[in-house]
C-alpha cells in the first residue's frame, strides 16, 4: 500500500511537470518540428501517466463496468507506449540532427515493429496476448506474450541511446553532456530498473525527467548562444569575463588576449546575394572560427552582426600565431568553396589581465583599433590573407 502510494505521488508530481511543459512550449507559438516533436512526447506520456493514476483506482476494483473500462484503457495504454516509443526515437534524432539521414521509406520501415505492437495491444481482449484481466476480480496479469513490448518497442530506446552517444563522442561538445544525461542515462535506469525489478514501472518518470533536462537545456541555450551560429553571445561573453575577474577564479595575474574580428565585405555578400546567403556566410565563418580556437580552448563568441569576440589564455606572440592559422583557414577555404563570393576576416587583439586597472571595455577599444588598423593594412597590402 504504502508502495503504491509513492508512485501515485510520482505519477502526479510527472503529471504535473509535463503539464507545466506543454503550457510553455504552446506559449511559445512554435511550429517547429522539433517544437512539435517535443509537444507529441509530453501528450503521449501525459496520457499514459493519467491512465496509470487511473489504474491505481480501478485495477481490483470489481464490477462488469468497472472490468470493460479498464480493459479499454489497458488497451490503449499499452498502444501508446507503442506510438511513444517510435515519436521518442524520432525525438532524439531529430534533436541531434540525424533524423534528416532518414528517408521518407526508411521513416515508415522504422515504424513497422511499433505498428506491430499496437495492433497486438489493441487485438488483447481476445488474443490475451499482451493483457490479460480476471473479468471476476478485474485484477491486471501480463499476457501470455507480453515480452513482445520488450522486443517490439525497447530498441526503439536502444538505438536512440547510442545514436546520441555516438554523436556526444564525435562532437564533444560541452552542451551535449546534458542530452547525454538526458538521452542515454534517464532511458536507461529506468530500463535496467524494470529489467531486474518487473514491478518497478519508472520508464515514463525517467522520460518524463528527460523531457525536462532537454527543455531546461534548450531554454538555456536561447539565453547564452547565437541562434544564428550556435557561438556564445554578447552575454555570455560578459558573464565569462565576469567569471575570470572574480575572486573565487583561480590565478587572476594570468595574461590573457582579447580579440575582435569581423568578416571583411560583409555587406557586400549580403547586398548581392541576399540576406539568406549573408546568414549562411557567417554560418560558415562561425564553423571555421570554432575549428581554430577550439584547439586552444579559447572562449568564442559572436559581439554582433558580422563581429566575433575571442578570450585567448595567453601572449600577444601567441595571438600573433593564431592570427596567422585563422587567415590560413579562411584561404584554404577559398580555394576549395563553390560558394560565389570569397570569405575573409580581420584579427585585432589587446593583451589583458585581470588585474590590471583597466576596464574590460577599455581593452575592448584597444583590440578594436588594432582591428581597424589591420583592416587598413589588408587593404593597402595584396597579403594572401584577403
Amino acid at each position: 500500500m504504502i508502495n503504491d502510494f509513492y508512485r501515485l505521488e510520482i505519477d502526479v508530481i510527472c503529471f504535473s511537470l509535463l503539464l507545466w511543459m506543454i503550457s510553455k512550449v504552446h506559449a511559445t507559438k512554435n511550429s517547429q518540428t522539433i517544437a512539435l516533436l517535443h509537444l507529441s512526447v509530453s501528450y503521449q506520456l501525459l496520457f499514459i501517466l493519467t491512465m496509470d493514476i487511473i489504474f491505481h483506482f480501478l485495477n481490483g476494483h470489481p464490477g462488469t463496468s468497472y472490468y470493460t473500462l479498464h480493459l479499454v484503457l489497458r488497451c490503449f495504454f499499452k498502444a501508446l507506449t507503442g506510438t511513444l516509443a517510435y515519436v521518442w526515437w524520432a525525438y532524439v534524432l531529430y534533436t541531434i540532427n540525424k533524423f534528416k539521414n532518414y528517408t521518407r521509406l526508411l521513416q515508415i520501415v522504422c515504424m513497422l515493429p511499433s505498428i506491430v505492437f499496437i495492433i497486438l495491444a489493441l487485438s488483447s481482449p481476445q488474443t490475451k496476448w499482451i493483457i490479460d484481466i480476471d473479468p471476476q476480480t478485474n485484477i491486471y496479469h501480463a499476457g501470455t506474450y507480453h515480452y513482445f513490448q520488450s522486443i517490439l518497442t525497447y530498441p526503439y530506446y536502444t538505438f536512440a541511446a547510442l545514436v546520441a552517444l555516438f554523436s556526444i563522442i564525435k562532437t564533444k561538445d560541452s552542451p551535449y553532456i546534458i542530452q547525454a544525461f538526458a538521452f542515454i542515462i534517464l532511458p536507461a535506469t529506468g530500463g535496467i530498473t524494470l529489467l531486474f525489478v518487473p514491478g518497478a514501472q519508472i520508464v515514463w518518470h525517467c522520460l518524463t525527467l528527460s523531457l525536462l533536462f532537454v527543455y531546461c537545456n534548450q531554454q538555456f541555450a536561447l539565453i547564452s548562444i547565437d541562434e544564428l551560429t550556435g557561438l556564445n553571445n554578447r552575454r555570455t561573453f560578459y558573464s565569462h569575463i565576469q567569471t575570470i575577474t572574480s575572486e573565487k577564479n583561480g590565478d587572476k595575474n594570468t595574461t590573457y588576449c582579447l580579440c575582435m574580428m569581423d568578416l571583411n565585405l560583409f555587406k557586400q555578400i549580403n547586398d548581392t546575394y541576399g540576406h539568406v546567403e549573408g546568414d549562411a556566410a557567417l554560418q560558415e565563418a562561425s564553423t571555421i572560427l570554432k575549428q581554430v580556437f577550439k584547439a586552444n580552448d579559447s572562449f568564442l563568441a559572436r559581439y554582433g552582426g558580422d563581429e566575433f569576440v575571442v578570450v585567448t589564455n595567453g601572449t600577444p606572440a601567441e595571438a600573433e600565431k593564431l592570427k596567422h592559422t585563422l587567415y590560413t583557414a579562411f584561404t584554404n577555404r577559398n580555394l576549395h568553396t563553390q560558394k560565389p563570393y570569397q570569405l575573409s576576416i580581420c584579427f585585432g587583439y589587446a593583451p589583458w589581465t585581470p588585474t590590471s586597472n583597466e576596464s574590460v571595455l577599455q581593452v575592448l577599444k584597444q583590440a578594436d583599433k588594432a582591428l581597424y588598423l589591420e583592416k587598413h593594412r589588408i587593404q593597402d597590402s595584396s597579403s594572401p590573407s584577403i
